[in-house]
């Protein structure tokens, strides 16, 4: 693992739905024990994807460039942790190892160079298909219920709009109990990048 990863979260248990109508959904959130004080951040992030890659979840947010991984799977419950996190710009060494090689690609950039935001989607651009760029505007919301984190994002992506809620924890058996409290036993599991993947696939 790289050095800037040191201060990221530990590998947690995910569990994130999609609906076009969240809005009893996120009543339940706020009726939750300790839901009381949440959190809220507004911002576009530009996930960076490949088909058929939906181990690796490859993002620029706000100054750094963020890379994840799916390296485990419990029952419904994907488990994912942080392979790289660094402030931009970012070396070419770093964008060659962190984001073309965990998608498959081999990239050769002049040592030295440093990427900007601009400058990474400018070389991710000449590099489509197979990569694509998808930028995503969200509104989160945030609660941390004991030993679970709860989100619910309201996204809007060319146009469409529509809402997600993730929720997830180091503790499978205490995610497990939130799912069923919130009662979204039925709805699949799916990433965020499964589903742009899944997104592009359709468009």
């Amino acid at each position: 693992m790289n050095e800037t990863t040191s201060a990221v979260s530990p590998a947690r248990y995910e569990f994130r739905i999609f609906t076009t109508n969240g809005a009893n959904l996120i009543e339940r959130l706020r009726a939750l024990p300790g839901a009381k004080k949440p959190e809220r951040d507004q911002g576009a992030q530009t996930y960076i994807v490949r088909h058929n890659y939906d181990h690796i979840s490859i993002k620029l947010r706000e100054d750094r460039l963020e890379v994840k991984e799916r390296f485990g799977q419990l029952d419904c419950l994907e488990r994912w942790r942080y392979r790289f996190v660094a402030p931009l710009p970012v070396t070419a060494d770093q964008v060659e190892e962190h984001l073309f090689a965990p998608l498959g690609l081999s990239v050769s950039l002049k040592a030295g160079t440093r990427f900007s935001a601009h400058a990474l989607i400018e070389l991710v651009q000449a590099h489509c298909p197979p990569l694509a760029l998808i930028e995503l505007n969200k509104d989160r919301v945030k609660w941390s219920l004991g030993a679970c984190n709860a989100e619910y994002v309201s996204l809007d992506a060319d146009g469409h709009s529509l809402c997600s809620i993730a929720l997830e924890s180091t503790d499978p058996n205490a995610l497990r109990q939130l799912i069923g409290t919130l009662q979204l036993d039925h709805y699949e599991n799916q990433s965020y990048i499964a589903f742009l993947n899944s997104s592009e696939k359709n468009g």
